[in-house]
């Protein structure tokens, strides 16, 4: 209850009888500020929702207010729900994509082996027979490779007994230099291929 001088006649926080924040006949509000709307209490600083309506022929009125904390309590907790869920749910997806690439990058790198295992010789570094030939075929159907176009084959001859009296691995070294000299020699106007996979072969 409060007087038209913004004296506060009675007040009552709560429903309990002897709550905290409990006054009578102390405290004053602002006339000017006797209407509905959002309030913070000059007597004890918390922010409520008022409506306050005067009664006719006296010179009182009565405020009444709701805590805006405790109103809004609902809307927070389901808010901070949410924005959880959405963090959460950001959070997986992230992850997702993180995984996702995790793995597309590891079957490109597996893809690239494949290639690399398919298309060259493990010993020499060499494009091997399949490789070879392919690119042969689309040499030979170039416009500009006609008339200068050739292939030479070249065979170790004896390398046989390079693996019978000193060991394969002795054969895959030789073989390996081989594959080094023959590159070094042809440079970038040609290609080298391997038709072995290994000395013992």
């Amino acid at each position: 209850m409060i007087s038209d001088n913004g004296a506060v006649l009675a007040r009552r926080t709560g429903s309990v009888e002897n709550a905290n924040g409990a006054f009578s006949a102390s405290g004053s509000y602002p006339t000017s500020e006797h209407v509905s709307g959002t309030y913070v209490d000059s007597i004890d600083s918390v922010t409520r929702i008022v409506s306050y309506r005067h009664i006719d022929g006296y010179p009182l009125g009565v405020l009444v207010g709701l805590s805006q904390a405790e109103e809004f309590a609902d809307y927070n907790h389901t808010r901070n729900v949410y924005l959880l869920m959405a963090g959460f749910i950001s959070f997986a997806m992230l992850s997702f994509f993180a995984v996702a690439t995790g793995l597309i990058g590891k079957l490109l790198g597996r893809e690239r082996e494949m290639t690399h295992l398919v298309e060259y010789d493990l010993l020499t570094g060499l494009r091997n027979r399949y490789a070879t030939l392919q690119g042969l075929r689309h040499d030979v159907t170039q416009q500009a490779n006609l008339g200068r176009l050739a292939i030479l084959f070249i065979d170790l001859d004896n390398f046989k007994t390079v693996n019978d009296t000193l060991g394969h691995n002795a054969g895959d070294i030789v073989l390996q230099m081989t594959a080094s000299r023959l590159s070094a020699a042809i440079g970038e106007g040609g290609t080298a291929g391997s038709a072995a996979t290994s000395s013992s072969s």
